[in-house]
């Protein structure tokens, strides 16, 4: 058996998993950022936006110095709508979804995680251009975590007959 601590880097990618984990967010951050998207655009009477996940993903940008700046952004939300005119065509429950935002979103956990400075740079560069692309920064609180975990490998071949 191995004792594994529970470092900061360990945290982190747990509250990654928590956030950006499975092919959709978890559904009050969906709501939190389609109650934003509704604030900037009329959605109608959606039904129900559509989100996926996808992780570890690179975003561009230039500044106003003309400086190329990336970010490797944790991951990216995209969320999914039907736009009045689709809802319009037909019932608007079955309305295809013609309308998305793209949100890079960087994970912190913890009280003391913030983003690094070429980030905040990039995010910022980002946030300034008119195409439905809004960085975006969970911050993720886990209490009570263990100090370290025990695992217990075992390998075909070695420990199986």
């Amino acid at each position: 058996m191995t004792r594994i601590e529970v470092e900061a880097n360990t945290k982190g990618a747990i509250g990654e998993a928590l956030i950006l984990g499975n092919r959709a967010p978890p559904e009050p951050i969906v709501d939190e950022l389609f109650g934003f998207l509704s604030s900037l655009n009329d959605v109608g009477e959606n039904p129900r936006p559509t989100a996926r996940v996808r992780r570890n993903v690179y975003f561009n940008a230039t500044d106003e110095d003309g400086e190329k700046l990336v970010w490797h952004a944790d991951g990216r939300i995209t969320i999914s709508w039907s736009s009045q005119e689709a809802q319009q065509e037909v019932d608007h429950e079955f309305a295809h979804s013609d309308v998305e935002a793209v949100f890079p979103v960087d994970v912190k956990t913890g009280p003391h995680a913030t983003l690094e400075r070429n980030q905040r740079k990039v995010a910022r560069a980002i946030a300034k251009t008119p195409n439905n692309v809004f960085p975006t920064v969970i911050g993720v609180t886990i209490n009570e975590l263990p100090e370290a975990f025990d695992a217990k490998t075992k390998i075909f071949g070695r420990d199986f007959e």
